[in-house]
């Protein structure tokens, strides 16, 4: 079975929620918290892995510079270095194939194919 992504989108509605994660990336850089250990999207909670100083600081300006992020997780992890283009998602120190959007012509993907009579 092939390993798969999950891509959440994330665009705060202020400004104050655009420069937050840039507030928990100083307050890291300068010691005064420890390193985030997870993010919280809806009702599901996910650990952040590498935990490097940098790859939060990219995260958090790309949040507060675009206004937006792509989120990538994977069985329940967070990589806040993980992003998307058209070659497909890089993340997890992988490179992951986009599926095309689901039609009535791909959605039993994976699934066996029922005949309609």
């Amino acid at each position: 079975m092939a390993t798969r992504v999950k891509l959440l989108y994330f665009k705060p509605t202020s400004v104050r929620a655009r420069l937050w994660p840039v507030g928990i990336a100083l307050k890291w850089t300068l010691g005064l918290i420890p390193p985030p250990q997870s993010v919280t999207m809806g009702q599901v909670q996910y650990g952040m892995i590498r935990q490097s100083e940098f790859t939060f600081w990219v995260f958090a300006l790309r949040v507060a510079l675009m206004g937006e992020a792509i989120i990538v997780t994977r069985n329940g992890q967070w990589d806040p270095a993980g992003t998307v283009d058209s070659c497909g998602v890089h993340a997890f120190g992988r490179n992951f194939e986009l599926l095309p959007a689901p039609t009535e012509a791909n959605a039993p993907l994976g699934k066996a194919d029922v005949l309609k009579s």
